[in-house]
């Protein structure tokens, strides 16, 4: 289908799976929206669902809801919404999220991981993280506080397939993430200057997926079967949008101005910003 730019009354919702390149999007949609216009949210460790805490007039000047939660948000706003997300090779995903945790000592689950000396293969098989087992199948069927570890299903998985069909108006792929940024870009009417970014959150302590395994990424695969589905799945999907949205000119743009906004930025980042002012 063609992009239909969303009407301003919509509320979007930014389904944030972890390890997927979400920080990097969300610095960009800072620079969308003004603050007030923004709300952060984080249920990824949560048991329930818990409604935001916010006055109806704080809430009515929502323009976006972005951070982890599963599918469903929307029933805590009387307004028209649409989703978007990003999705990104299960396998791939799974082992940065292992040694992000790692890296980051103030994650939730880090002490867990350290204390008791968990390998990569440890850490799938602990079923500690809903992430770890099908993570974005739990999240975008909206079951996740639901379905416990190694039990998601064949129906979980047409929920998550649904969901996309019928409430994404972009399904974004991490390994493209330019084309879907420029989908995302279409939708919402996003200032092209200020979509130009630096990459967030690049972890620098894992080891080449080469290194890892042969056994430990057949695991990986084994407990992310419903994940690697829905994944292509979603490929299919984005490369319908960007067939039909024809944005390979405006892919090209993209990536040359983002060139030299990352060339100066590592030099001289006042200078970097003000490049995102001139162009557009």
């Amino acid at each position: 289908m063609v992009i239909e730019t969303t009407a301003n009354s919509t509320l979007i919702f930014f389904l944030h799976l972890p390890k997927t390149g979400g920080t990097t999007l969300n610095s960009i949609i800072k620079r969308q929206y003004l603050s007030h216009q923004i709300l952060s949210i984080d249920q990824q460790f949560n048991t329930t669902i818990q409604a935001p805490q916010m006055s109806k007039s704080e809430l009515s000047k929502l323009k976006i809801v972005k951070g982890h939660f599963s599918f469903g948000y929307h029933q805590f706003f009387s307004r028209p919404f649409t989703y978007f997300t990003m999705l990104r090779n299960p396998v791939d995903r799974v082992i940065s999220d292992y040694y992000h945790i790692i890296r980051v000592p103030q994650h939730k689950l880090h002490n867990q991981i350290i204390s008791q000396n968990m390998s990569l293969k440890d850490y799938v098989c602990s079923g500690i993280s809903r992430m770890s087992e099908n993570g974005q199948t739990k999240f975008l069927s909206g079951q996740h506080t639901e379905i416990g570890f190694n039990q998601c299903s064949s129906e979980i998985l047409e929920l998550a397939k649904n969901n996309l069909k019928e409430h994404f108006i972009v399904v974004g792929i991490t390994e493209k993430f330019n084309e879907s940024l420029i989908l995302l870009k279409r939708a919402f009417k996003w200032d092209f200057k200020k979509c130009l970014y630096i990459k967030q959150r690049v972890g620098n302590n894992r080891i080449s997926k080469n290194d890892i395994p042969i056994k430990s990424l057949k695991l990986i695969q084994k407990y992310n079967q419903f994940d690697l589905e829905l994944y292509h799945y979603g490929i299919d999907i984005f490369n319908e949008l960007k067939e039909i949205n024809e944005i390979d000119f405006q892919v090209k743009k993209l990536v040359f101005f983002n060139k030299i906004y990352g060339d100066y930025y590592a030099k001289l980042p006042n200078f970097a910003k003000s490049i995102c002012q001139k162009f557009k």
